[in-house]
């Protein structure tokens, strides 16, 4: 079976031609992108480099380096996985995206309101919940995963299963833009992360990322 994100690493594919391969992080294992069809104003994919069906099935460094790009965002962030339940993509990403306070209530409420909780606790960082939850998402393959970066708090959920593409829906009922990026591919948006975002560091491409370190942005504006 091809996979689109596999693809677009190999500079060829759907995905490829939108986002050209673009990034404004790449470490040894990981890759963060601007997401396509961009559902709020800041939000980002992070994929594994090399293929996995989940988080939950990649080696532990994969974990260490996802804190270290992760760490290097501040203000209202949100991360959320799908597991292996009714994706587009079959290919391991976090959605990463910033909200708004309000916006942030009202994401959680739909959520946690839609979605049968299956746990709930305080987390440390994003990796340490992999690593400690790796066995729970394990047994509940068609999980649902919510991380509060703000708050550090974090849920793991059953999977509503109602249709594909569940947090790009849920994100886009609140932001009123259209959740399919094949009708709205979002390019300019795409185009605004890609510069903001371009001080994270990494292993950097002309054009995409550039070099430096630094934590970025306090909070998304005109939400």
């Amino acid at each position: 079976m091809k996979c689109l994100a596999c693809e677009e690493m190999e500079g060829r594919g759907e995905y490829y031609q939108v986002r050209r391969g673009r990034y404004v992080w790449k470490g040894d294992h990981l890759i963060l992108m601007p997401g396509l069809g961009p559902v709020v104003p800041d939000y980002l994919i992070l994929q594994p480099i090399r293929h996995f069906t989940s988080f939950s099935d990649v080696p532990e460094e994969v974990y260490g380096e996802m804190d270290e790009i992760l760490s290097r965002l501040e203000g209202r962030w949100m991360v959320a996985e799908h597991g292996e339940r009714e994706r587009t993509l079959e290919h391991a990403h976090l959605h990463v995206f910033r909200l708004s306070r309000a916006w942030k209530d009202e994401f959680l409420n739909k959520v946690l309101g839609e979605c049968q909780l299956i746990w709930e606790g305080d987390i440390r960082s994003p990796g340490e919940f992999y690593r400690e939850k790796r066995g729970t998402l394990r047994a509940h393959r068609e999980y649902l995963v919510i991380l509060d970066l703000e708050k550090k708090r974090g849920y793991i959920l059953a999977h509503p299963g109602e249709a594909r593409q569940y947090i790009r829906r849920v994100l886009a009922s609140i932001s009123g833009v259209p959740w399919d990026w094949k009708v709205y591919p979002g390019e300019e948006n795409m185009e605004r992360i890609l510069r903001e975002f371009s001080n994270l560091g990494g292993n950097g491409k002309g054009g995409a990322s550039a070099p430096g370190h630094g934590k970025r942005g306090s909070d998304q504006k005109g939400l």
